[in-house]
């Protein structure tokens, strides 16, 4: 990471702790009271390397906990040993030092007790949480699906991007046409333009761009935004078989609350928090990244599992 995005994201933590604070003095003048502890339900956006804990206090005067959404540094780099080293000021969790803060959460029990020593004070474990509501009325498009999967067993994903494994959705629903009809895919949600640039294979690229154009007929093909929670819940629980191979993705995930609540199965990475926990809790299967083969295998597995 340069200087120059070290600096960037310093300020950035700046403007936010001080920025809170503000809002937090506003409402002790307004109900007349003196707060004593703060949560912080998304620590990550005020994190960063390089900040004395003495010139974080000056911009939050406080007593702060924290949920830490995405300690992904601490899988990525547990090989180096980074699960056994104290935290220091050129680290990301450093502010967890201070005195003020009183104690941090994270979703991922594969890393809790790394921080924990890093920090040197308590890290709770918390289940990851879901809303699960439905839409009150029908959507059009969800009835298409099931229409079009006249039977088949319904993979599917909602969001389009690289971090998601979306590169090995078009090439297991290309892979499946053939070989498994008996599936039915589903790829909707927002497209990331920059897909593009982030795939560094041209020819994965070049894939992605033309299935884009031209989807197969094993799948069905939607982009945009779904329009909120009760949709991509009734999308979601549309699908027989989730879609999960993240090989980028470290944290935990939210699906899997979804996945329990609904009662689907789910194909993922075997590796990272999401694999460990599909394993743990009998979520489904799991396969390695970029083995196509070997997905469509556990999908079958998957489906006369769904069967019994």
């Amino acid at each position: 990471i340069s200087w120059s995005t070290k600096l960037n994201d310093l300020l950035y933590s700046i403007h936010n702790w001080k920025q809170y604070q503000q809002v937090l003095k506003t409402v002790e003048n307004k109900i007349k009271l003196k707060i004593d502890l703060v949560i912080l339900h998304n620590i990550d956006i005020f994190l960063c390397t390089l900040m004395p804990i003495a010139l974080q206090q000056v911009f939050f005067r406080y007593q702060w906990m924290a949920m830490y959404i995405h300690p992904r540094y601490l899988r990525m780099y547990k090989s180096i040993g980074v699960q056994e080293k104290r935290a220091r000021i050129s680290d990301i969790d450093y502010l967890f030092l201070s005195k003020k803060c009183k104690g941090v959460a994270v979703f991922d029990n594969g890393v809790q007790q790394g921080l924990q020593y890093r920090i040197q004070k308590k890290v709770s474990l918390l289940p990851d949480f879901s809303y699960v509501n439905l839409p009150k009325n029908n959507i059009t498009w969800i009835d298409e699906i099931i229409t079009q999967a006249n039977g088949r067993t319904i993979v599917g994903t909602i969001g389009m991007n690289f971090y998601g494994g979306f590169v090995d959705m078009v090439k297991l629903v290309m892979y499946c046409q053939e070989k498994h009809p008996e599936f039915y895919f589903v790829c909707c949600g927002q497209f990331e333009e920059n897909i593009y640039a982030e795939i560094t294979n041209k020819t994965d690229a070049a894939l992605v761009r033309n299935f884009r154009q031209h989807p197969s007929d094993n799948c069905y093909w939607k982009e945009g935004y779904l329009a909120d929670e009760p949709t991509y819940n009734a999308v979601f629980n549309t699908f027989d078989i989730i879609y999960m191979m993240y090989p980028h993705h470290y944290s935990s995930s939210n699906r899997l609350t979804k996945v329990a609540y609904f009662r689907k199965v789910v194909l993922a990475t075997n590796q990272h928090c999401v694999g460990e926990n599909v394993q743990q809790y009998g979520f489904g299967k799991v396969a390695s990244p970029h083995n196509i083969e070997e997905q469509a295998q556990q999908l079958v597995l998957l489906a006369q599992q769904l069967q019994e």
